[in-house]
């Protein structure tokens, strides 16, 4: 239930960042969703596999599938435009 929210809350702040940006189209929503993806959840979730040591595999898995649902989200958020 938490991730429903979550991924929700992530999908609203990238509409409004879409929006405020004026992004226009897939291929502007793929770029958007991967700088917001790598450039934000990535690195944040960086820091906290360093802090609690988890491994490189948990990172991956875990970044990459946030990463992947922000590219996502990005494009048909801005392809539905």
């Amino acid at each position: 239930m938490i991730s429903f929210f979550t991924a929700l809350l992530t999908a609203i702040v990238l509409a409004a960042l879409i929006k405020s940006l004026g992004i226009v189209g897939v291929v502007g929503g793929i770029t958007i969703g991967a700088i917001t993806g790598f450039g934000f959840i990535a690195t944040a979730m960086a820091s906290d596999t360093a802090f609690c040591g988890w491994g490189v595999n948990l990172f991956v898995i875990q970044s990459g599938y946030r990463v992947t649902y922000s590219v996502l989200m990005g494009a048909v958020l801005a392809g539905w435009q």
